[in-house]
């Protein structure tokens, strides 16, 4: 299966199957999305950032008096995190019980959106397994994290331990491509502790042809909430509560006034496209994990023309 075969049927799929997941979006991502943007605007819009860029230091003044409603950012924040990552359940589950079911079928393994949609009444497995999701996901970060630190005071230390950074990145990129597919085999059924086997299993000596893979998906992905953004900028500018200054690039000082538009309300609306975005993005790397996660495990023969994969508007029956 090439890259670009495999992003296109991620990307058709999750474009048919959309309509099933849009509730999740509308009552879970795009009000989260909305609050944090009114409780980051109060919190932050008077805040100065000021960094050393050759510590790496930042301080950040004027926030005196803001910790509450800062507060509540980080609150919300998290809470996203947790709901993106239900989506994300959501969405895998549906797409691997979709293939499965249509693999046993007798007019072969071809899936369509309808296949997809057709599982809007799992959520509540979706549910039971999510905490199992959120959990890998957290242990995958605390991992890039601590590599991340272990690269960050060897550039700090000396100009010598500079030379670590490179293998740093390269031991994030090897864990990152042998074990993101965790989230999908949890998703598919796995237990938490048995989904990082299995995601190495399937990745064994192939994880050069994962990370590239995963690469294109990420850049698809930025591409995505790019231009969900650039659409929100132009309903921020439309609604004339644009900032005036443009903020410089790499600039020591950053005022948060010269970041944010001038009233909550437009932050909140020019918001509401990103969480578009984000959520579509969700949608579509649950989809694409999944896809590669059953292929990888030989579940699917996704290379088999007609025969394997997305069939848009196939009427198929089930």
């Amino acid at each position: 299966m090439s890259v670009g075969d495999w992003l296109s049927r991620s990307f058709r799929l999750t474009v048919g199957s959309l309509g099933g997941y849009l509730p999740l979006i509308l009552l879970v991502v795009i009000p989260w999305f909305m609050a944090l943007a009114v409780a980051a605007w109060y919190g932050l819009r008077d805040g100065v950032m000021m960094t050393d860029f050759e510590t790496g230091a930042v301080e950040f003044q004027n926030l005196d008096g803001r910790l509450p409603i800062l507060t509540v950012s980080i609150a919300l924040l998290v809470m996203l995190f947790f709901g993106l990552r239900l989506l994300y359940t959501y969405t895998s589950q549906n797409v691997a019980a979709a293939f499965r079911r249509s693999a046993n079928d007798s007019a072969g393994p071809v899936v369509d959106s309808a296949d997809v949609e057709s599982g809007a009444n799992t959520l509540g497995l979706a549910a039971r397994r999510w905490p199992a999701v959120t959990g890998v996901t957290l242990i995958r970060t605390f991992v890039y994290v601590v590599l991340y630190l272990i690269g960050w005071v060897a550039v700090v230390l000396s100009e010598v331990m500079v030379l670590l950074a490179p293998v740093v990145v390269a031991a994030i990129a090897w864990f990152w491509s042998r074990h993101v597919l965790s989230n999908a085999s949890v998703s598919a059924g796995q237990g938490w502790r048995q989904s990082f086997d299995d995601a190495r299993g399937i990745t064994t000596n192939k994880a050069m042809g994962v990370f590239g893979r995963l690469v294109s998906l990420t850049i698809v992905g930025f591409s995505l909430i790019l231009v969900a953004n650039t659409f929100g900028s132009l309903a921020s500018a439309i609604s004339g509560s644009q900032p005036d200054t443009p903020v410089e690039p790499f600039a020591d000082t950053v005022m948060f006034n010269d970041l944010f538009p001038s009233n909550p309300a437009a932050l909140a609306l020019s918001w509401v496209f990103l969480a578009i975005g984000v959520g579509a993005w969700q949608i579509l790397s649950a989809t694409a994990h999944t896809l590669l996660y059953l292929d990888l495990r030989g579940e699917l023969d996704l290379s088999a023309g007609d025969g394997g994969g997305v069939a848009e508007g196939s009427g198929h029956a089930h």
